[in-house]
């Protein structure tokens, strides 16, 4: 209740809550209310990259704002954040359903995208959500050998059936009547005859995204051309007998983001210092010529204000996209930070400011990162598969084991 006005109207108002003295968080895991509870104490929260994530939804809807922007700098700066884990905190957000910022889908997606190989490897792909898995496999940007893709892609298949939760865009798929050349894809007598078709017909699905000509002949036609119809199998067919490329199947490999690889987040880090800022006493706009393309991902302020108690209100804006306000009372002076994430690149920024007195800009600083078109590219890569994964809401909720079953004061 001390760090959040929801918590402390409802344990301290006239709602049953205040009574009891007893608050069910029904959508916060063990680990988010042990960081909350961390935060309440002023205690090292101790955060991993799953800690964090859910903390930072527990903050966001409880309103603990210096907690949400701790966890939200802990997620886009720790070393501890690899492909792997990427892809397993990007399941369990569309498991149950957590609402993430797209600062944080676009790192998950970049790092996925930077480390494609070891991500099939991982045991982790096996427990992938499915709107991962059909983004993923339709981007010439997946970076794969396409007959370890097939083999996993078997695997997962397999296993998605038996936890219905994977499913996703792929769970209205409940019957499938066999193709006359079709086969079982598992030889696992574990499941029964309705789940070996679901996973065929979930397979089937993910047919149009192979890249056939890829494969090596003896390859295509030990495993794979069984789960095709027969012009499919005969169009690929004459692409090894004879070099005829069929129409639709994809003809080219895929390719590695290099610059994703090269640059982690995505490019350099600007910093870009204005000692001497066009401008005086009470503007308040600053237009800065950023000297080039670049994507813009925090700005820092150091002011001067006059009195004690004075406020100062700014924000960032990019060709007309606002930034959220950030409101700062301070005595004589201080530092302030808006992290922002626009979709465009920019070579402009507006800065806007209102005070209820007069105050000085010092400086600014720009954190960012120059764009080329390599980059630009791949950004764009990135923001479309992360629009992909979540364009169909996912309406789980968080599993009764995660959750904090009570709290009490």
């Amino acid at each position: 209740a001390a760090i959040s006005k929801p918590l402390k109207a409802a344990l301290y108002g006239d709602f049953l809550e205040g009574h009891t003295r007893e608050l069910i968080l029904e959508d916060v895991t063990l680990d988010a209310f042990d960081v909350m509870m961390r935060s309440a104490y002023h205690l090292e929260p101790e955060l991993t990259p799953r800690r964090a994530l859910y903390a930072f939804t527990a903050a966001r809807l409880y309103m603990i704002d210096d907690l949400q922007k701790y966890c939200l700098g802990y997620l886009q700066h720790t070393e501890n954040l690899d492909c792997t884990t990427s892809l397993q905190l990007l399941t369990e957000s569309l498991k149950f359903s957590l609402d993430l910022p797209l600062e944080i889908r676009h790192l998950f997606c970049r790092k996925i995208l930077a480390g494609s190989s070891c991500v099939i490897e991982s045991p982790f792909f096996l427990e992938s959500h499915s709107s991962i898995i059909a983004s993923l496999i339709k981007l010439d940007e997946f970076y794969v050998y396409e007959e370890r893709l097939w083999d996993r892609l078997m695997e997962w298949s397999a296993a998605a059936v038996q936890k219905p939760e994977l499913l996703g865009p792929f769970a209205d798929v409940t019957s499938y009547a066999a193709q006359k050349r079709a086969k079982s894809t598992t030889h696992d007598n574990s499941i029964g005859p309705s789940e070996v078709a679901l996973q065929e017909a979930v397979f089937r699905l993910m047919l149009p995204h192979i890249r056939f000509t890829q494969l090596s002949k003896h390859f295509f036609i030990d495993k794979v051309r069984k789960h095709l119809d027969r012009e499919q199998s005969d169009a690929v067919m004459d692409y090894f007998l004879v070099g005829r490329h069929p129409q639709g199947v994809f003809p080219k490999a895929r390719f590695s983001l290099q610059c994703l690889q090269q640059h982690g987040r995505g490019g350099e880090l600007l910093m870009h210092r204005m000692n001497k800022v066009t401008g005086g006493i009470g503007e308040s706009q600053y237009i800065l010529d950023m000297g080039g393309r670049v994507e813009v991902t925090a700005v820092c302020v150091d002011f001067c204000l006059p009195g004690r108690g004075e406020s100062l209100t700014w924000l960032v804006s990019v060709a007309g996209t606002k930034s959220e306000k950030n409101t700062v009372e301070q005595g004589r002076g201080g530092r302030s930070t808006i992290r922002v994430l626009f979709e465009n690149v920019c070579s402009e920024l507006i800065l806007e400011f209102s005070s209820r007195s007069d105050f000085f800009v010092q400086s600014i600083y720009v954190h960012g990162k120059r764009m080329f078109p390599e980059l630009e590219r791949a950004n764009e890569v990135v923001r479309q598969l992360s629009q992909d994964i979540f364009a169909t809401p996912v309406n789980n909720k968080i599993d009764s084991s995660q959750r904090s079953s009570h709290a009490v004061v």
